[in-house]
C-alpha cells in the first residue's frame, strides 16, 4: 500500500510540475487533467459495481489462454534468443540505424 501511495504522489508532483513550468500558458492541459481524473472516478465506480462478473470473465479468459499464452511468450524469447545469437547484441541495440557504409 506504500508504494501505491508514493507512486500515486509521484504522479501527482510529476503532473504538478507539468502544469506549472511547462504547459504554464496552455488553456488545454488542465482540461485534459480533469477529463482524466472524471473518466478515472468514473471507471473505478464501474469496475466497483462490475467486479465480481468482470473478475469471473478475466478468470475464465485466463484459463481459457494460459497455454496459448505461454507458448506465445516462449516463441518472443526463442526468437529473441536466435537473433541476439547470429546477429549479436550491438546489432540488437542499433536495430532502427541503417549502415551504408557497406
Amino acid at each position: 500500500q506504500i508504494v501505491v501511495l508514493l507512486s500515486v504522489l509521484g504522479i501527482f508532483i510529476y503532473f504538478g510540475h507539468m502544469a506549472y513550468f511547462v504547459f504554464r500558458e496552455s488553456i488545454l492541459y488542465p482540461m485534459v487533467l480533469i477529463a482524466l481524473g472524471i473518466s478515472l472516478i468514473f471507471s473505478g465506480i464501474r469496475i466497483q459495481k462490475l467486479g465480481d462478473s468482470m473478475r469471473s470473465e478475466i478468470d475464465s479468459f485466463i484459463t481459457h489462454w494460459k497455454y496459448h499464452l505461454y507458448f506465445v511468450s516462449m516463441a518472443f524469447t526463442l526468437i529473441v534468443n536466435c537473433l541476439y545469437y547470429y546477429i549479436g547484441w550491438e546489432e540488437l541495440n542499433n536495430w532502427g540505424e541503417i549502415n551504408l557504409s557497406g
